[in-house]
């Protein structure tokens, strides 16, 4: 009988009998930390994935659970890193000098959003802000992610209205970021139809137009300053020089300075829309 005070690994196999259960032969078990804290055997058999002999195969197929965990963190901290000047032949803001790079992941949300809605709309509107937030102690960062939600629907259901031409195809992508001063802050983009409409002027003192309208939408998080950029991008399907330049833009998203991956952080730290391709085959998974 085994000492359950004995020193055993986790991934060591064994051979035992366990006097506990009526109905166990000689089973194979996967030794864990439970065993290690058991009071004796029996205790360890009640505790432990058992499994027969002709199936201690299945002893090296992960748990569900395992799978799960996994999975949550493919996005962070596992996230592939590049530091060449292009992404999909086009120019991103990298440097190799200084160690400046980009999150794959980011540059592929924003490379598939923008092609999807193209494959729908031949001419596309790009724009970019920030969402600034006031300082806290405190970050509840999944509040941050329902409240981000919220803003964007209510700047779709904005966008939808015949006032803005009925625009019910729009994409967006944000990334969150907290810098040297730990100060939570969002880069984000949004890009649609282009409109007939004038798009209106922002300034400190006065908004109009579409930024009147993203402005009172981002009431919906506590607290938020929004800051726009002026240039607004329009891409014509075909134009590989505008397109290339929108996304060496969009690209700052992406950089690796400032994010909070690999912290161990089980909320999200960046999203896209999920437009899918009119021809769903254009595009490889």
């Amino acid at each position: 009988m085994f000492n359950s005070r004995s020193s055993v690994s986790h991934t060591k196999k064994d051979t035992l009998l366990c006097p506990g259960l009526n109905n166990c032969s000689i089973l194979t078990v996967a030794l864990t930390p439970y065993y290690m804290r058991a009071g004796g055997l029996t205790d360890a058999c009640m505790w432990l994935y058992l499994l027969p002999i002709r199936n201690s195969q299945h002893l090296h197929r992960p748990s569900r659970l395992n799978q799960k965990r996994k999975t949550s963190r493919i996005g962070t901290e596992n996230l592939k890193k590049i530091f060449l000047p292009t992404f999909n032949g086009l120019t991103i803001n990298t440097n190799s000098t200084m160690g400046w790079g980009c999150y794959v992941a980011i540059l592929d949300g924003i490379y598939r959003q923008l092609v999807n809605l193209q494959s729908h709309d031949s001419r596309i509107q790009v724009i970019r802000f920030d969402i600034r937030l006031p300082s806290k102690q405190i970050y509840d960062v999944k509040e941050e992610n329902r409240q981000l939600r919220a803003f964007f629907k209510c700047v779709k259901e904005n966008l939808a209205l015949k006032r803005w031409g009925g625009r019910r195809r729009v994409v967006h992508g944000w990334v969150r970021e907290v810098g040297h001063t730990n100060h939570g802050h969002y880069h984000a983009f949004m890009a649609f139809k282009r409109l007939t409409v004038r798009f209106g002027t922002f300034s400190r003192e006065r908004y109009t137009g579409l930024w009147e309208m993203l402005r009172r939408c981002s009431k919906r998080i506590t607290g938020a300053n929004l800051r726009f950029c002026p240039v607004v991008h329009v891409l014509e399907r075909g134009d590989a020089t505008a397109f290339n330049n929108c996304f060496y833009h969009l690209s700052y998203l992406a950089k690796l300075r400032d994010k909070e991956f690999g912290t161990g952080s089980r909320h999200k730290l960046y999203d896209f829309s999920r437009l899918k391709h009119k021809d769903a085959s254009a595009i490889s998974p």
